[in-house]
């Protein structure tokens, strides 16, 4: 049989490894080894990873070294950072981690997914994300067609004038980085429209590396992203915008007020200078969230589980107050319980204002629960 000698040409693989710049890779990723051989002495496994890219073998051995310093040029990660994240996640959850970058770096089909899950690591190193978005965002990433970056980056530039396929819209709804149209005479895309979300927002601003958006000064993923609504009685969403910008604008919003009561709601945890009520908890709903999520969300760690209460239209301010109480006795320096009928005599002292009124509405529904009419264990 003659010689093939177009075959023979790539027998040996050896021969053509500089082609694929392997020394340069090698190169690139020793700063990174002591970091790996950290996160090694808690899971062994990574000591072969650090043999196959070390001395690479194989185009797979190759592939696999190319994503893996994607991975680990985007997450800068080193020594302390190593460190950070054991102390932070504790060793379980760190092995859990790893274990999942590293499944999901050798499945990757895509060099830019490996870079992508190396900026969420570093998101999470730098408390920007939590555990639990650090995997739902490496789902995301691992599923993703990462050429739909650009729409994703058009999606979230805050002009609303994106259109989207029905296959495409699916898609990014079903990985949740955008949701069902929520604005009232608007449509923004086929099938119905769709809303932008503060998981989506964040998604986008990481990968991508915080992009400016059409509002200048305000790049894609950079804090909370909160809804605006009409300042008429209708009170109808009317867009989606960062929370500095909307309070800047002076934009109609929701926000959300967590006041403590005592297990028989006889008393409500007060400031003690002035008397009233004091909002232990606030925040803003994201985008995304309704006002009992964002109430949950915003009493963190706390053991209280809260209850929807009233929703008031603040008249001096564009915001909408949605009130939760929760049952709780803990108390931080410069706050009392007071029982209620003395709360009210002080509001009785105090000037008319928006705000004592609202204090006034507040009050109003805690007697409505120590009276018996309504119940917590009722409220959902």
């Amino acid at each position: 049989m003659a010689r093939n000698d177009n075959l023979n040409r790539y027998v040996d693989l050896g021969v053509d490894l500089d082609q694929w710049g392997v020394e340069q890779a090698v190169e690139q990723f020793k700063p990174f080894v002591p970091a790996l051989e950290d996160v090694s002495k808690d899971l062994p496994w990574v000591k072969s990873i650090i043999a196959i890219l070390t001395l690479p073998r194989t185009l797979q051995d190759i592939a696999f070294g190319v994503k893996v310093n994607e991975f680990l040029y985007n997450s800068d990660i080193d020594q302390s950072k190593v460190e950070k994240l054991k102390k932070k996640l504790g060793k379980k959850r760190n092995g859990r981690l790893w274990e999942r970058i590293v499944l999901s770096i050798n499945n990757h089909d895509d060099k830019l997914k490996s870079a992508a899950v190396g900026k969420l690591a570093k998101a999470l190193i730098n408390d920007l994300i939590s555990y639990d978005e650090f995997f739902d965002m490496v789902h995301i990433t691992n599923n993703l067609n990462m050429n739909t970056l650009g729409i994703l980056k058009a999606i979230y530039s805050l002009d609303g004038l994106v259109s989207l396929q029905s296959g495409r819209h699916y898609d990014f709804m079903g990985m949740g980085l955008i949701g069902n149209n929520r604005v009232a005479g608007m449509s923004w895309g086929g099938t119905g429209g769709y809303s932008i979300n503060q998981f989506g927002w964040k998604y986008v601003g990481i990968v991508l590396d915080h992009p400016e958006s059409s509002i200048r000064g305000y790049p894609i993923g950079n804090g909370v992203l909160v809804d605006t609504y009409t300042s008429d009685d209708a009170w109808q969403l009317q867009g989606t915008y960062p929370i500095q910008y909307i309070l800047n604008q002076e934009l109609p919003h929701d926000e959300v007020d967590i006041f403590m009561i005592s297990d028989t709601a006889s008393s409500i945890l007060c400031d003690q200078t002035t008397g009233l009520p004091l909002a232990v908890e606030s925040g803003f709903i994201e985008a995304g969230e309704d006002s009992r999520l964002a109430a949950t969300r915003i009493a963190g760690e706390s053991s209280m589980v809260v209850k929807v209460m009233l929703t008031r239209r603040m008249e001096d301010a564009p915001v909408r107050k949605n009130m939760f109480v929760g049952v709780g006795n803990e108390q931080k320096p410069g706050t009392i319980f007071r029982p209620l009928r003395d709360i009210l005599a002080t509001l009785h002292e105090n000037e008319k204002t928006d705000e004592t009124r609202y204090i006034v509405e507040v009050v109003t529904q805690v007697k409505r629960v120590e009276s018996g009419e309504l119940k917590l264990a009722d409220i959902h």
